[in-house]
Parts: structure tokens; C-alpha cells; sequence
């Protein structure tokens, strides 16, 4: 079994209420006014004429739908340098204006060493919030480093550059079963090709050669999952209160066309306290735990 480092992350988020308008009068028109002359627009000479104020007011009507965004991306990364794509971003209620938030993004980029990287994530609430649609597909050519398996020290940790392909599909659909909380069950592909051990290539031992009995050029792992999901957020770009909990367990095997039987659980956790209590301090903390079971293949281990 191999055991991921649960990753706990926190910021502080401080919002301010706008102040509220008040009652305009002349004295107050003049404040700013240094010169002696007061300032006056048609505004303020309607209001003379008719005894009221008269200004246009925001006629502001709520959207439903997704609302997109495009926006060119830039990133630097020691992984794979200086990356340039394109995000292409939707957000918004589906159904009613009260509805849970749907997202969906989709990017891609192009890195300053030659590696590719292209993806749709998101998830996508029915009208009515009775089902819920997770996606997260991708395509990736990168190089990447790994080290080894087990604790890591500085003096066993050794670094093992790898390049692949990763095609990855996974789907989950899930179904409200009470209040925030809801059911589904999901599929699962990975396949990763054109698999290369840089150092195992060179007649070395290397844990991916070890573990794998070879040198595979592919590895592939097709399986179902079952997830719990209760989400009693506010808001899930920005939220302000509430909690998120995800459980999933995943069945990974040969008989769907991966390498071997094996399982996989994913559990995570979001928090989102007030510090001090009835602040408006937000102290929000993310944490994870990534498990399996059995013969993963080496590039889907945690």
C-alpha cells in the first residue's frame, strides 16, 4: 500500500461590505469643491426643477447558464519551464439563479521544453440539482521525474527522469440522496505509452524496472468507482462557509482491460472556519489522503 502525505493548505480571506449610499443634498454635492464654486450636473439641476432626484438606477437581471471567459495562460514550473496556452473558462447557475455553481474549464499549453499539456475539468449540476456530472479528461507528453518508492531521505533519495504519454477519462455521475449529500458511481482510464526510464535505458536498476518486471512501454488501468459526495457550500469558486467531503473507492480490473487487479481511495476534506468565530476571517484547509491497494502500476502509484 502506498500512502500519500496529506497536504494542508490555509489562507486568510478578509471581505468588507460596500458602504451604503446615503441622501445626497447640495452641502454634499459642494464637499469635494475647492474652488469656491459649486459643482453642479444636469443630474443636480432636474433635482431643482422637479424637487426629487432623478439618476439611473442598475437594472441588473441575474443569468442563468454557464458564463465563459477566455484568457491566454503563462506559467513557469522547474518541471517543465515556461508554459503558453489558452483557458477557456465557464462558470455560472443552471436552472435557477439559487442553484449550486457549475464549472467546467478546459486549457491547453505548450512548454518551453517541448512538453504538451490539454484538459477539460469540471462539474456540472443539472437544472434541478438532482444529478451531478464530474469530469476530468487529459492528454499529456512530459517528462517527469520520479524516486523511487518507500520514505524518502537525503541520503536514499535518488532521482529517475521518465518520459511519457498520459491519456486520461474519468467520469463520475452522481445522484443526490439527502439534502447536500450525493451517490454515484464512476469510470476510470488511464493509459500511459511511450514510457522511457532514462537511466534504466542505460543499463541500470531502477525501481519502475523493478517493480514492473521490465520495461513496459505502456501500462494501463480501466476501472469503476463508488463516491460519496456532501457539499454544503456557499459558493465553490469563493466560498465563505460550509464544507466539502469527498470519498472514492476504485476497482480497477483485468477483466475491464487494465494490467492487473488493483484498488484505489481517495479521501478528501474542505473546511472553511471563521477565525475568530463570527469574524469575517476565513481560514480554509484542504486535506487529503490518496491510498491503494494491490499492484498498481508504477505510474499510477500516489
Amino acid at each position: 500500500m502506498a500512502i500519500s502525505t496529506a497536504t494542508v493548505t490555509s489562507w486568510a480571506q478578509t471581505t468588507t461590505l460596500p458602504p451604503q449610499p446615503r441622501a445626497m443634498d447640495d452641502s454634499t454635492l459642494a464637499l469635494a469643491d475647492t474652488s469656491g464654486v459649486p459643482q453642479r450636473d444636469v443630474f443636480d439641476v432636474l433635482h431643482k426643477i422637479l424637487g426629487k432626484r432623478v439618476e439611473p438606477q442598475l437594472d441588473y437581471k441575474p443569468k442563468t447558464g454557464l458564463q465563459w471567459a477566455l484568457l491566454p495562460t503563462f506559467s513557469v514550473n522547474p518541471v517543465y519551464g515556461t508554459a503558453f496556452g489558452v483557458l477557456a473558462s465557464g462558470a455560472g447557475h443552471r436552472g435557477s439563479t439559487t442553484a449550486r455553481y457549475s464549472q467546467l474549464a478546459i486549457s491547453a499549453n505548450v512548454s518551453t521544453q517541448g512538453q504538451v499539456q490539454a484538459q477539460v475539468r469540471g462539474d456540472i449540476f443539472s437544472g434541478g440539482e438532482t444529478f451531478l456530472l464530474k469530469a476530468d479528461f487529459r492528454y499529456l507528453d512530459t517528462e517527469r521525474s520520479t524516486w523511487g518508492l518507500g520514505p524518502i531521505s537525503e541520503e536514499s533519495g535518488e532521482e529517475y527522469p521518465m518520459q511519457f504519454l498520459l491519456w486520461r477519462a474519468y467520469a463520475t455521475a452522481l445522484r443526490v440522496a439527502s439534502g447536500p449529500v450525493y451517490v454515484g458511481l464512476g469510470f476510470h482510464y488511464d493509459e500511459f505509452s511511450d514510457i522511457v526510464d532514462e537511466r534504466a535505458e542505460q543499463g541500470e536498476s531502477t525501481p519502475y524496472l523493478e517493480y514492473s518486471g521490465g520495461l513496459p512501454s505502456v501500462t494501463t488501468a480501466i476501472g469503476l468507482s463508488f463516491d460519496l459526495l456532501a457539499d454544503t457550500r456557499d459558493n465553490a469558486i469563493d466560498p465563505l462557509k460550509g464544507y466539502y467531503l469527498n470519498w472514492s473507492f476504485r476497482n480497477y480490473l483485468k477483466a475491464f482491460g487494465s494490467d492487473d487487479n488493483w484498488q484505489e481511495l481517495w479521501i478528501e476534506a474542505r473546511v472553511y472556519p471563521h477565525v475568530p468565530a463570527h469574524s469575517k476571517n476565513v481560514l480554509a484547509f484542504w486535506l487529503y489522503g490518496w491510498f491503494s491497494f494491490g499492484h498498481a502500476p508504477y505510474l499510477n502509484l500516489p
